[in-house]
C-alpha cells in the first residue's frame, strides 16, 4: 500500500472531489468555513506549529527544525486554487487556528464509497478547545453528503495524542494496517483509523 505523507505536494496530485459544505458552524467565536485565497498564509502557520510541536521527537529535529511557513503558503494556495479536496479552515477571532483536507480515499484498495481525512491541524494554542472535533464533524457531514459511507484517517503510529483524539471521534485502529513512508532520510510507520461517515 503507497503511504501518503500530509504535505501540501502530495494534496495537489489528487483531484476529482467534489462536495458539499455545511457552511459556517459557529462555537463561541469559532467559525468553520470553505479555505479561501487569503488564507494560505495562516494555514501554512498552523501546519508549521503544529507538526513542530506533535511531531517532536517523533520526527527528526533537522526536518521539523527546518520547515518553512512561507513555502508552504505557496504550496497550500496552490491546494486552494486546485478545489482538488475538501478543504475548511477553523478561524477564531478571523484568524486560522485549523483546517482539514479530506476527499476519496487515496488507497487503490479503498472501496469507492471509502473517504479519508488527509490532514487535520490546530495550532498547538488552540488544543483542546474544540477546533479540531468541530473541524471533524463539519468534514464527516461534507463526505457523507458526498456518498462515501466511511472513511479512513492514516496518523503516525508514535503520535498517541492524534490516535486518541481520532478514537475520541469514533475511529477505531484497523488491525494490519501498517504502512511504511519515507520523510527526508527517515522511515515512519503509519496506521489507519476508520468510521462510518456518519
Amino acid at each position: 500500500m503507497q503511504a501518503y505523507p500530509d504535505t501540501p505536494d502530495r494534496i495537489l496530485r489528487v483531484s476529482g472531489y467534489a462536495g458539499r459544505f455545511a457552511f459556517n458552524f459557529s462555537l463561541d467565536g469559532m467559525q468553520i468555513l470553505p479555505a479561501a485565497f487569503g488564507d494560505e498564509n495562516g494555514i501554512a502557520a498552523v501546519h508549521v506549529k503544529a507538526w513542530q510541536t506533535g511531531y517532536r521527537h517523533i520526527v527528526a529535529d533537522e526536518y521539523l527544525n527546518n520547515l518553512n511557513a512561507p513555502s508552504r503558503a505557496a504550496q497550500w494556495f496552490e491546494v486552494i486554487r486546485d478545489q482538488a479536496c475538501g478543504f475548511l479552515v477553523a478561524k477564531i477571532d478571523g484568524k486560522v487556528a485549523g483546517f482539514t483536507t479530506f476527499g476519496k480515499s487515496r488507497s487503490e484498495q479503498s472501496p469507492s464509497a471509502t473517504g479519508e481525512i488527509w490532514t487535520l491541524y490546530v495550532d498547538p494554542h488552540s488544543w483542546r478547545c474544540g477546533v479540531g472535533k468541530a473541524l471533524m464533524t463539519e468534514a464527516l457531514i461534507s463526505l457523507s453528503s458526498s456518498g462515501f459511507d466511511n472513511v479512513l484517517v492514516w496518523v503516525l503510529q508514535d503520535n498517541s495524542r492524534a490516535i486518541a483524539f481520532y478514537q475520541s471521534c469514533g475511529f477505531a485502529i484497523q488491525p494490519s494496517s501498517n504502512q511504511v513512508f519515507k520523510l527526508g532520510s527517515q522511515e515512519l510507520n503509519e496506521v489507519a483509523l476508520a468510521r462510518n461517515a456518519v
